[in-house]
């Protein structure tokens, strides 16, 4: 009777902590269905491989043509650049592959479109959602503060606006929502159970979409080499109160090889695909195609990328986008008018003030080693954003963030719960970043 009762406990706990989770991540999509969803009807949804169409989408055209046997484009698109009389893709190969057994699935049961509607909404909303929830509550102690940090996430940064505009195809939005959900996966393996796989598989996504992520190879293989040289449970595991990971009975060499052959392999197969590709392409392994795709436009945008992709010179308009830039407020006809006119981006640190808690916490991540690797590894992505042609940015907002985001959310998120103090300045940032974008682009 007694073993009865002792096996009846951890079947109790596990049921408690499933309806925690449950009742958690209901919250997180009451929030995104209340603040974001009603601002991007159902019906908007639309995904085409065909240019001038509604959803028209190059990497939709370009898996397409890969399931037909080549890399060139029958079509001409805004984002394809022409290279010895054909039309070739330079975007993110993140989506284009996901496509190619979406578009085979719905081909052979004869759905309407390539990429059916309810596909297309669920790839682009659910994924992000569940991967930031599950990201948080690997971390802090509390499933319902993991769930307030992923809507302050979801509603408070420029990722709602980014899904919004996604849902028209919009293949830089579409990509960045991938990047999002691949950063996710970097920083919370890093800074978790450390098996890396994880880590690699969401630099694939990351690095497919925005190609600037690939630098965080670097904070991957330090810490893989620390995992490989140090110990199996990382020190912020022990120090957060989360060690929950165990030896899991391999030797200690193959537990100590495992995460820097992992490491390795993953980013040679993130770096060879594209490659490769560019290989097939233009002939030459390092040729993205960027510098065709600004031939014939002449645009403002065409015109800095003909002078330079990168250079100093774009770094005046890079630190205004992201620090300075805000919208003029005032009140017209009785009414609040929002003057975005001569605004470029938006101050990360007035639109989603918690991203100040990177400096106010710093004393305390800069003394567990992994936290630190993994913030200085978002400097060189930082940096190189802040060199880019464009800012990218949606008005009152700087998108790019996106990039770097994720990985100081989780690395001050048990800071935000350590004390009574901390949580109620948390939520009020989170509660004013969800109604500046409300009311900024609802």
């Amino acid at each position: 009777m007694r073993r009865m009762v002792d096996d009846e406990k951890p079947r109790t706990r596990r049921s408690s902590r499933f309806l925690i989770d449950a009742a958690a991540m209901a919250l997180v999509i009451g929030a995104f269905a209340v603040f974001i969803a009603p601002r991007m009807p159902y019906d908007q949804w639309v995904v085409s491989p065909y240019a001038n169409t509604g959803g028209q989408n190059i990497a939709l055209a370009e898996s397409l043509a890969w399931r037909d046997g080549r890399l060139e484009l029958e079509q001409d698109f805004k984002e394809d650049c022409e290279f010895e009389g054909r039309s070739y893709s330079v975007v993110g190969l993140a989506f284009t592959i996901m496509a190619v057994p979406i578009t085979w699935m719905a081909d052979s049961l004869g759905c309407d479109s390539h990429f059916p509607r309810p596909v297309f909404f669920l790839l682009m909303t659910m994924p992000v959602v569940f991967v930031a929830y599950a990201a948080v509550r690997g971390i802090v102690k509390s499933k319902l503060w993991a769930a307030l940090l992923t809507i302050g996430f979801v509603c408070g940064t420029p990722l709602g606006p980014v899904i919004a505009v996604a849902r028209m195809g919009d293949i830089y939005s579409m990509n960045h929502v991938i990047a999002v959900v691949g950063v996710f996966m970097i920083a919370a393996d890093l800074l978790g159970r450390q098996r890396i796989w994880p880590a690699v598989i969401g630099l694939m996504l990351a690095c497919w979409s925005r190609q600037m992520t690939c630098l965080y190879a670097l904070p991957i293989l330090l810490i893989a080499w620390r995992a490989r040289t140090n110990r199996a449970i990382p020190d912020h595991a022990v120090q957060s109160g989360k060690s929950d990971a165990k030896n899991d009975g391999r030797s200690p060499s193959r537990r100590n090889v495992l995460p820097i052959f992992l490491a390795l392999i993953g980013i040679g197969i993130a770096g060879a695909l594209p490659l490769t590709l560019n290989y097939l392409k233009f002939g030459d392994p390092l040729e993205s195609g960027y510098k065709y795709l600004y031939t014939d436009r002449i645009d403002p945008i065409a015109v800095r990328a003909r002078t330079a992709l990168f250079g100093i010179q774009y770094l005046p308009r890079h630190l205004h986008a992201m620090h300075l830039d805000y919208p003029h407020w005032d009140i017209r006809h009785g009414k609040l008018h929002i003057d975005l006119v001569e605004v470029e981006g938006g101050s990360l640190w007035l639109t989603t003030p918690l991203a100040l808690g990177i400096f106010f916490t710093c004393r305390r991540w800069w003394r567990d080693v992994d936290r630190r690797i993994l913030v200085f590894g978002t400097l060189p992505v930082i940096a190189g954003l802040h060199l880019y042609h464009t800012t990218g940015s949606l008005l009152g907002m700087y998108r790019y963030a996106l990039d770097f985001l994720p990985v100081w959310w989780l690395v001050i998120a048990p800071f935000t719960e350590s004390t009574p103090r901390a949580k109620r300045l948390t939520t009020l940032a989170i509660a004013y970043s969800i109604l500046y974008y409300q009311v900024l682009y609802w």
